[in-house]
């Protein structure tokens, strides 16, 4: 009998094993089988010169004096001198909206076709004072230097401006018209109300439809951190939603404890929401056997695959929640949290509410809806080819963006809302970018750059 129940033992395990080993072997890779082109023809030290002037035109969020302030009035008229092909042609109209944000609308022929909408934030971080013996170089200098150039903003979207206008002006240069319309928006991200609100409603009111949308804000990420020696292109279909709550009725240093210990005690990574399963099923086939494993039985290692994604620095940033502490007052505290997009809001809020139930409760949040862009289709295989195209064999994934951007606003103009910008950092350099401190890209990145939107544009436009 204990024989029996022995081999009845072996056999269930043979089954389930036979049965994890299909589950792994089966994925296949998402990834479309593309090569890379040839870069389209420009002046890269021309290119390069621009980003560098650009920089020196320091647009700041909270401008002090006279310097600062000139700048918002004078990046207008220098990137009409410094793109005179693109500026100079009949079919593009210009738009002034918000404290000096640009809208540019190059006209194409086929109305029948939807326009494209590329979005970048053309103001940077304010310097902090105190830390600018940190910098190698004065941040609004854009000089260049050992492979890099260096300056505020030049790791951000303000780069991304720049490397946009590159491509119109060269797609320009050839007298190229266009098939479908596209609208390049420089945002410059100071208004009272949020200038993405101001620019979504300009376009919503002249009754457009987008065929996509793409902002500036994610990248591409070192693949070294999930095993892998290729890089992966974080381009975001989602992000993370934030909701805040002002709290009332507890001693400050009571609640900082008590809020921490809940935030580590419900902080579940949830990977079978649609987000969740669409990243995983893209990135999983690109993955090592073990993790292949892994990923593919999550009925058999749940737990497993939990704490390989807390451990794993890029998809940590998309899977947990994140708890800050606004302000702690005599009055109360304010706290925010960062939610995945699979996250079940209102069961978070009513755990919230049991684990505090003697305490006053004002919760804020962005909105109730939630953008999840498709992750096939025209749009996001367009733009996956253009990446793949241009800067060869990364991985593309449909990734959720770490912190709430500004889709909601763009919602009403099109289903389809992404993220990406063309850089490639490893994770020094991703620190780098996140202190906002000695920022610096590499040249060879930026033409990259130039050379992405440069095929975007062609496959998509042209």
């Amino acid at each position: 009998m204990r024989k029996l129940f022995l081999m009845i033992i072996v056999f269930v395990f043979l089954v389930l094993g036979i049965i994890a080993l299909y589950n792994t072997m089966t994925v296949y890779s998402k990834q479309l089988n593309i090569k890379p082109v040839e870069p389209g023809k420009f002046n890269d030290s021309l290119a390069v010169a621009r980003l560098g002037a650009s920089i020196r035109i320091p647009l700041v969020k909270n401008p002090i004096d006279s310097i600062f302030i000139g700048a918002e009035k004078k990046f207008p008229e220098f990137l009409r001198d410094a793109f005179p092909e693109f500026h100079s042609d009949a079919a593009v109209n210009v738009i002034s909206f918000g404290s000096n944000s640009v809208l540019y609308r190059w006209k194409g022929r086929n109305s029948r076709l939807k326009p494209i909408l590329l979005i970048a934030e053309i103001n940077v971080k304010d310097p902090d004072l105190n830390k600018l013996t940190q910098w190698t170089y004065n941040p609004f200098m854009g000089k260049i230097s050992a492979g890099y150039i260096w300056g505020a903003g030049v790791m951000e979207s303000k780069a991304s401006a720049m490397a946009i206008l590159e491509a119109l002006e060269s797609v320009a240069n050839e007298d190229k018209i266009p098939q479908r319309s596209v609208y390049l928006a420089l945002v410059n991200n100071k208004d009272k109300k949020s200038s993405h609100e101001l620019l979504a409603n300009l376009l919503y009111n002249e009754g457009l439809e987008f065929e996509f949308v793409l902002n500036t804000e994610s990248h591409i990420h070192d693949g070294s951190c999930l095993g892998l020696n290729r890089p992966i292109a974080a381009l975001c279909t989602s992000e993370k939603h934030a909701i805040s709550l002002l709290m009332k009725g507890y001693p400050p240093d009571l609640l900082k404890k008590k809020l921490e210990n809940l935030t580590l005690k419900k902080r579940s990574v949830r990977t079978r929401g649609k987000a969740s399963k669409e990243l995983l099923a893209t990135l999983v086939p690109e993955l090592n056997f073990t993790d292949r494993l892994l990923f593919c039985n999550p009925y058999f290692f749940d737990p497993l695959i939990k704490s390989r994604i807390k451990n794993d620095a890029l998809l940590s940033d998309m899977f947990d929640i994140e708890m800050e502490i606004i302000k702690m007052e005599g009055s109360g505290t304010e706290v925010r949290w960062l939610l995945p997009p699979d996250t079940d809001i209102k069961a978070f809020k009513s755990m919230v509410n049991t684990e505090f139930k003697d305490m006053s409760f004002n919760w804020e949040e962005n909105s109730e809806k939630r953008n999840l862009s498709p992750n096939e289709g025209y749009s996001f295989e367009a733009l996956q080819t253009s990446i793949r195209q241009a800067l060869g064999d990364v991985i593309v994934i449909p990734a959720i963006k770490k912190s709430p951007g500004n889709s909601s606003f763009y919602m009403k103009l099109s289903p389809a809302l992404f993220d990406f910008r063309p850089w490639s950092f490893d994770q020094a350099e991703i620190e780098r970018l996140n202190s906002g401190i000695d920022q610096r890209l590499q040249i060879k990145q930026y033409l990259k750059g130039v050379n992405f939107y440069r095929v975007l544009l062609k496959n998509t436009v042209f």
